[in-house]
């Protein structure tokens, strides 16, 4: 099964849940996000957190990446809690993403896996990071990624080896 889902469908989806709570690691221009702060982002202002890179910072595409990490660990933690007990909300989040997501999961599939997930003692969502070599280009930043630790994270990710 796949599930990619566009930065764009971030505002709906915090806004489908609430906000996401977190607190800021670092200010977003123009959103009223600052550094150090609580805040429950929703709407544009989540867009912004994931979205947004300090193109003047050699440090801009990590702190952006520190940023989509915090807010889907806190986003799925949302989720969670608001979803034990309540299968229905899995749902309405599976439809509200589908605007903006592919998959080949059916909404069954998803409601599955979201339950068995519940239901287990996982209290989160595990973010394995990948790394490579930062391109700079017209349009913004590109990551090229390095084959061999994206073979090493499936590997890891995936497989269990065998005695």
């Amino acid at each position: 099964w796949y599930f990619v889902i566009n930065v764009e469908g971030v505002s709906a989806l915090a806004d489908a849940v609430g906000g996401v709570p977190l607190n800021a690691l670092e200010d977003i221009p123009g959103t009223g996000i600052t550094a150090g702060a609580d805040q429950i982002l929703m709407g544009e202002n989540a867009y912004l957190y994931v979205q947004y890179i300090d193109k003047t910072s050699a440090n801009g595409a990590a702190n952006r990446s520190a940023r989509q990490r915090q807010f889907v660990q806190a986003f799925a933690s949302n989720v969670l809690a608001q979803a034990t007990g309540n299968i229905q909300m899995l749902v309405t989040l599976f439809n509200t993403a589908a605007a903006h997501s592919d998959t080949n999961l059916s909404a069954t599939d998803f409601t599955y896996l979201a339950s068995a997930l519940i239901s287990s003692d996982n209290s989160g969502v595990d973010i394995i990071e990948l790394t490579g070599t930062q391109l700079q280009q017209s349009d913004g930043t590109a990551l090229r990624l390095d084959e061999q630790n994206l073979m090493n994270a499936v590997l890891s990710t995936f497989y269990v080896q065998a005695d």
